[in-house]
């Protein structure tokens, strides 16, 4: 079984799942009722986004110590902990 990678693409990073499906990986603070991005790897994320090219989104929110690193590992565990979100994303301007 393929094991899980990262690709850096510019500065979108993305999470090669097991299947090879990828997943871009964006880091947000959900405030006011809506996420604003923050660099990848901030201190004040509290919400880390996984969104496929077909649309499919997932969230993880981060606990008061989680890590926020990038590595293979960090980056691994936190889709298990992930909730699926309702309607797909519009990734025309965002893959």
């Amino acid at each position: 079984m393929p094991s899980q990678s990262l690709d850096r693409r510019g500065d979108a990073l993305y999470l090669i799942d097991d299947t090879g499906k990828p997943w871009r990986v964006h880091d947000a603070h959900f405030t006011g009722g809506k996420p604003h991005r923050v660099p990848l790897g901030d201190r004040r994320a509290n919400t880390r986004y996984f969104v496929a090219q077909d649309g499919v989104k997932m969230a993880y929110t981060f606990g008061k110590d989680a890590r926020r690193d990038l590595s293979v590992e960090t980056r691994s565990a936190q889709p298990r902990g992930a909730e699926f979100l309702g309607a797909p994303f519009d990734t025309r301007d965002r893959f």
